[in-house]
């Protein structure tokens, strides 16, 4: 039998990608869902065939029968609702970032030491066939040392006003949205601690955060970071390029050069890449769902999750000053 779990919010993000993993999974048993939007939550319950139904979050964390729970609300509910859920006993899977201020995910942790609970970060990026492929390179040391790195995420035009999900991410800044999801995989490989980081951001004219660029330096490696809501692109398009003194290695589309013998060889792996955005869902809960059976730690946790706040913090400290912060 599958781990009781509940999915709190049922916007685009869960509706695509945690609802029908959680539904289809034989190591879990989706039974109840959240949301503040009644209309909502009554249209997905129908369609999943989820009985509970739970427009307060306390509601859902009072049913008994629940263990585990996945949140996939706006960023600035999730430390709240981290601490919460852990203080009632359930397990969480939280969507990152774990919290988007320094002092909030430091909650976190604290929370997370005291309990005796689960917690997992969703790091899903993580999970992906060729991101793990990169990883394993870089620690076999075959590219050998990053000097430069550059990453973005950059978002097509769009009506934001047809969805509250997306209105509720850009109401929290391009940086924080969007930037969370480079800075996780940008921090697993480089694995030192950042020594400064200097933010810039463009406002539109309602105030909205569309478009920020970041530069950070860990010791010699400088990295570069550009993210953005309504750019006038045919589609979204996300990077991740590793410039190192032995080789490179781009995500999207993925490719591993090196030097060899003095030449550069293409030497990409065949991987299943397709379909790793899905799959690293999956795997995700499948890790979530192991970690709960054998009461050992999710591989990504608060300790992550306060590394990325801790930039993000710094960030919006460079923004308002106009001076890169200082962080190690």
């Amino acid at each position: 039998m599958g781990i009781p779990i509940g999915v709190v919010g049922c916007g685009a993000h869960a509706q695509t990608v945690h609802i029908p993993i959680l539904s289809q999974s034989d190591q879990f048993d989706l039974i109840g869902i959240c949301d503040c939007d009644e209309k909502k939550l009554e249209l997905v319950g129908e369609k999943y065939q989820i009985r509970r139904r739970y427009l307060e979050f306390q509601e859902l964390l009072n049913d008994n029968e629940i263990e585990a729970v996945v949140i996939v609300t706006p960023e600035s509910l999730h430390h709240v609702m981290v601490i919460s859920a852990l203080r009632c006993g359930k397990h969480v899977l939280c969507e990152k970032p774990m919290a988007e201020k320094r002092a909030d995910a430091e909650a976190v942790a604290e929370a997370v030491r005291a309990s005796d609970r689960i917690f997992a970060l969703g790091l899903n990026e993580r999970f992906r066939p060729e991101v793990q492929a990169i990883k394993q390179l870089i620690e076999k040391g075959e590219l050998g040392k990053i000097a430069y790195l550059k990453a973005g995420w950059l978002n097509n035009w769009q009506d934001w006003s047809l969805d509250d999900w997306h209105r509720a991410r850009v109401a929290s800044g391009a940086f924080t949205s969007l930037g969370v999801h480079l800075l996780d995989i940008i921090l697993w490989f480089i694995e030192i601690e950042p020594d400064g980081i200097l933010g810039w951001v463009h406002r539109r004219a309602d105030g909205i955060e569309d478009i920020a660029v970041a530069q950070i330096r860990f010791g010699r490696c400088l990295v570069s970071i550009e993210v953005g809501w309504s750019l006038l692109m045919e589609r979204d398009f996300v990077y991740c390029n590793i410039f190192a003194d032995r080789g490179a290695a781009l995500l999207n589309p993925f490719r591993i050069n090196r030097i060899v013998r003095g030449k550069m060889i293409d030497v990409t792996p065949s991987l299943p890449v397709r379909d790793s955005y899905l799959t690293s869902f999956r795997l995700q809960a499948t890790f979530f769902a192991n970690a709960i059976r054998s009461q050992k730690p999710f591989p990504f946790g608060w300790e992550d999750g306060l590394k990325i706040a801790k930039l993000i913090d710094g960030f919006y400290r460079s923004v308002a000053t106009g001076e890169e912060v200082a962080l190690n």
